[in-house]
């Protein structure tokens, strides 16, 4: 009974093991996420600093064939590529944390499944040998 017990013990921690490190997987990319989540905001305030100076400038030299309008329209076309870029990234890293979530509840539900009944038992057991000793 003792190896049974003991088997059980590592597979109960090697169930925790592995939860955490789910857990810290999740976290890594938390944090990931959330520096993705800045730089996207950095790209998107680059582009309403220069979708701003290119209608000043359009505004200002109507008549002149190569503007400073050109170059603030080839840095926009630059940050709508990153910020496509970044918006594509963080779409895969919130479905992968999703995907994290969803496995730690459903291990986390299956453990409590099979873990509450055992603990019914040890109490059973327990509150029986009580008895029988009295």
């Amino acid at each position: 009974m003792s190896v049974q017990g003991a088997t059980l013990q590592n597979y109960n921690q090697e169930l925790i093991g592995c939860l955490e490190d789910l857990r810290e997987k999740r976290e890594v990319l938390n944090k990931t996420i959330a520096a993705e989540e800045k730089k996207k905001a950095e790209i998107q305030r680059k582009l309403e600093k220069l979708t701003s100076q290119v209608s000043r400038t359009e505004e200002g030299q109507a008549g002149v064939l190569v503007s400073p309008a050109c170059t603030h329209l080839a840095s926009s076309a630059c940050s709508f590529v990153q910020l496509h870029r970044v918006n594509d990234s963080l779409s895969a890293k919130a479905a992968a944390r999703n995907e994290y979530d969803v496995t730690i509840q459903e291990t986390e539900a299956a453990y409590m499944k099979v873990s509450a009944p055992g603990h019914g038992q040890c109490k059973w057991a327990s509150t029986a040998a009580a008895q029988m000793g009295s």
